[in-house]
């Protein structure tokens, strides 16, 4: 393959109009065809370009070498231009590594295989459609003919949570006459039907009755026939099937216009709130596949042009996807990794701090078996039988464990066949405990983590918060501290200990959120609140005073308009899945001052920093979180 040849000479063909005078230019009465370059005369040589004679070309084979990136060369390093076409001789004979093998014996080009880190794998389903995705368009349609919702159920087929979530699926079954008269025969005229939400009919709202009146009335508790009277007085039944379908038809029919009207909230509200609460969040695999799958989607209508009075919306939609495939995985990573090691120790040395939840009362009944007879506790063959009466009695109403309703007060006897409670030949003592350590968090130790260092006696656990924080900023260690004043690991001076602690973890500045974030569906997180374990002067009122502290004492702690710090390991593997803007919902301890520094002669003490660790992480969530409206209620 010769690659001397200038590669950006295209040969034009010019047809020049003849003049009539000139007969030189016509040849068999039609015009000559000059081509652009037609010599002579030879066109100036361009400044900086020699010319070789062709008695000094040498001819340039290819390299067996490859290029630095695993292209094919020639031996001036001029990568190779592959054919258009297949030809039988058509071989790599080198190195190279990019375009080997890239056709098969039949002159087809191959299929990509990706090539990865993973040491040979097959690619990620992903990569395949990658691919191929130019190639994919929507069905052939006429976009002035069909309404919004027509356009939307021809692009999202087999989509099913994507158009339920969009108003696009018919989720409500309807129930034929034959199927109904059936189900009155088998049950009586008052039973109810099943109404499936994973079912798609085929009707559309043409299908659906319509009557406004009936549409309000309210549907029977029980969800079954509802009983409406009538303008003349009369009592009418009315199947709660058609309220049901009603009101669904009239929610797709909003979900519908709002996709339209803002498809980047749309997405949002999928991805995040909406998403959680239909158990989206719960497996790792999800968190991966719906960005990339939305991203898919909206290029799919983009490239078919299946919307193109929002394809302007869309293309923005574009960038949070990628948003959305960092931070939904992080999310998963994040809930898993922290507490982390610090937190743990400082939890072990201080305590927990959390406030547990109890589902239940202190004063819930003891369990116990119903007694048996006699005869069966001797081992006869005989079944056992309840004392109606006995049961009544004995802790809780239950009836005492092991209690013998036909013991004597003087009788010893065991009905059960041993001396306390259960058989003793029955239990095996050598059992072997099972092994829990599985489901047991591992505790740290400070001193193990840190090496030598009065942490411990110069500081104390002091405000402690319950709330949803945002992350507002990622600061590294820093590395400009005196290695003098950081090694001075035994000092009892709070301000060295401090200084040490920056050097060694990494600083989350966390935010507040706004208030009403989640929409009421997680009332714990809603506010910021100061738990009954904390231990530190808290400001409740912005307009009340602040609190008397001592010179280069913790200072108040704001919750609703202060930062906090929170220490995290700067070797941390999920330091990296930390993204700015994100939310973390759980319990953080503040690290307050427990020696106070000494003041030096002609300087005033600094307030002590805002350092927190947490005790415990309930929630994450994305930087694009959007509550979820009430349309996509169910």
């Amino acid at each position: 393959m010769d690659t001397d040849a200038p590669a950006d000479v295209q040969a034009q063909i010019i047809a020049v109009t003849p003049d009539p005078d000139d007969q030189s230019k016509l040849l068999n009465n039609k015009p000559l065809v000059h081509h652009e370059f037609t010599f002579p005369p030879f066109p100036a040589v361009p400044e900086g370009v020699v010319i070789i004679p062709f008695a000094l070309f040498k001819e340039r084979g290819i390299s067996i070498e490859a290029g630095p990136d695993g292209d094919e060369v020639d031996s001036l390093g001029i990568a190779t231009v592959p054919m258009s076409k297949r030809h039988s001789n058509d071989e790599c004979k080198t190195k190279a590594t990019k375009r080997k093998g890239e056709w098969d014996s039949k002159g087809r080009k191959k299929k990509k295989k990706a090539s990865n880190e993973n040491g040979g794998e097959p690619p990620k389903w992903w990569e395949v459609w990658e691919d191929g995705e130019l190639t994919r368009y929507g069905t052939s349609h006429n976009p002035g003919l069909l309404s919004q919702r027509q356009k939307l159920v021809l692009n999202t087929s087999g989509k099913r949570q994507l158009r339920r979530f969009l108003g696009v699926s018919d989720t409500v079954r309807q129930e034929s006459a034959t199927q109904k008269k059936k189900r009155q025969k088998i049950f009586g005229p008052d039973s109810d039907i099943d109404s499936s939400d994973d079912e798609v009919n085929s009707g559309h709202e043409e299908d659906a009755p319509a009557n406004d009146n009936t549409a309000q009335e309210p549907v029977d508790a029980s969800g079954g026939i509802v009983n409406i009277p009538s303008e003349a007085g009369e009592t009418g039944i009315l199947d709660a099937t058609v309220l049901l379908i009603e009101k669904t038809i009239r929610q797709n029919e909003e979900k519908v216009y709002a996709f339209f009207d803002d498809p980047d909230k749309t997405f949002k509200t999928f991805m995040s709130s909406y998403g959680r609460r239909i158990g989206l969040y719960w497996s790792d695999e999800n968190l991966d596949i719906i960005p990339r799958l939305l991203r898919f989607f909206v290029n799919f209508v983009l490239r078919s042009n299946a919307l193109p009075e929002i394809d302007r919306e869309l293309k923005k939609t574009l960038p949070l996807f990628k948003i959305a495939l960092q931070e939904m995985p992080a999310s998963a990573t994040l809930s898993r990794s922290i507490p982390d090691r610090f937190s743990r120790a400082c939890r072990s040395s201080w305590g927990k701090k959390t406030e547990s939840f109890y589902f239940g009362s202190e004063d819930w009944p003891a369990a116990a078996d119903p007694p048996v007879s006699s005869d069966a506790a001797d081992g006869t063959a005989g079944q056992a039988e309840v004392d109606a009466d006995s049961a009544n009695k004995g802790a809780g109403g239950w009836g005492a464990w092991g209690e013998n309703p036909s013991a004597t007060e003087g009788d010893n006897s065991n009905p059960w066949g041993g001396t306390v409670g259960w058989a003793n030949d029955v239990i095996n003592d050598d059992v072997e405990e099972p092994d829990n350590t599985m489901w047991r968090a591992v505790e740290e130790n400070l001193i193990s983590l840190l090496g030598p260092t009065t942490f411990l006696l110069t500081h104390k656990a002091g405000v402690v918060e319950r709330s949803m924080r945002m992350i507002k900023a990622i600061h590294p260690p820093g590395p400009n501290i005196p290695l003098d004043i950081v090694q001075g690991s035994f000092s009892l001076e709070s301000t060295a200990v401090e200084l040490q602690l920056e050097r060694r973890f990494t600083m989350v500045v966390l935010g507040t959120m706004e208030d009403g974030w989640d929409g009421g569906e997680y009332p714990v997180y809603s506010r910021p609140e100061i738990l009954s374990t904390s231990d530190g002067a808290v400001i409740i009122n912005a307009d009340s005073p602040l609190p008397d502290t001592l010179p280069g004492a913790t200072p108040p702690h704001n919750p609703l308009t202060d930062n906090i710090t929170l220490l995290v390991d700067k070797d941390a593997p999920y330091l990296k899945d930390m993204h700015v803007g994100m939310g973390l919902g759980g319990t953080w301890v503040q690290i307050a001052r427990d020696v106070l520094p000494k003041k030096k002669k002609g300087k005033k003490l600094k307030p002590a920093p805002s350092i927190w660790y947490v005790s415990e992480l309930n929630i994450v969530i994305p930087s694009f979180w959007t509550i979820s409206e009430a349309i996509y209620s169910k």
